[in-house]
């Protein structure tokens, strides 16, 4: 089965610092796969964003030349245009994308191509539609393929992480993310499936929250995307978290 991921860098190009620890975390959860890094294919119709580490050519610096390409043809016209639907401005470029991953799968890495979007699921995100014309074309070669958002794979439910009572609390009232310290284990978190429940201790207390991949922000922390009650099975968040994958396109 030949993968493809798909991602959205929302919330990760403050700063090329902030990239250099997007690229060491993605190549570390590629290799615990027994990948080598991962290629990226930019599908942006234009790189002159507010976002300093994907702006102009910031990000191919960043994991070098090597392995990175820019594919405008495979952006959405209608940023240039101010259409409301999204219009793909060279379709016929899905074709030089899975050729793109095949010759990456010779070399043992896989492809990976990204916009800004958060999710798929945001209306006017485009990355779903090249999704879709990739799979066509695997279709009319014959190919079996998957597409899935990074960093794909199944949710896992056995995590603990031990942070403060005061921490815990801060979740439990609604903060998003839970700072992992300058010890954390990057190889556990790096490529934690979306979707996936990681139990927050506490001296005796616990609490589950569903989370997805570690983020940078000035040190690594887990989002929050929903927590569960203090004492509860993590395994009854399981059902939360398969839903959340499904209306967010993750699967």
């Amino acid at each position: 089965m030949l993968t493809l991921f798909t991602w959205g860098y929302w919330g990760w190009g403050a700063s090329t610092r902030s990239t250099h620890k997007l690229a060491e975390a993605v190549d570390l959860a590629e290799k615990e796969r027994s990948f080598k890094p991962p290629f990226f294919v930019d599908i942006r119709l234009r790189r002159s964003v507010r976002a300093k580490g994907f702006s102009g050519n910031a990000f191919a610096h960043v994991v070098g030349a090597g392995r990175y390409k820019w594919m405008p043809e495979l952006g959405n016209r209608s940023i240039a245009t101010g259409k409301s639907r999204i219009e793909i401005d060279r379709p016929c470029y899905a074709r030089e994308l899975l050729q793109l991953a095949i010759e990456c799968r010779r070399q043992q890495r896989r492809v990976l191509f990204f916009c800004a979007c958060p999710d798929l699921e945001t209306k006017k995100c485009h990355r779903k539609r090249v999704a879709d014309l990739v799979r066509r074309e695997a279709a009319r070669q014959g190919r079996r393929i998957e597409i899935v958002e990074w960093p794909g794979d199944k949710p896992t439910y056995d995590s603990t992480v031990k942070v403060t009572s005061a921490m815990l609390n801060k979740v439990k009232s609604g903060r998003k993310s839970v700072p992992l310290g300058k010890s954390v284990d990057l190889k556990e978190v790096a490529g934690l499936p979306w979707g996936s429940v990681v139990t927050l201790q506490a001296r005796e207390q616990k609490l589950p929250i569903v989370t997805g991949p570690a983020k940078y922000h000035e040190g690594w922390v887990l989002q929050v995307v929903h927590h569960g009650n203090i004492g509860e099975d993590a395994n009854r968040l399981k059902g939360w978290g398969v839903s959340f994958r499904r209306e967010r396109g993750l699967e």
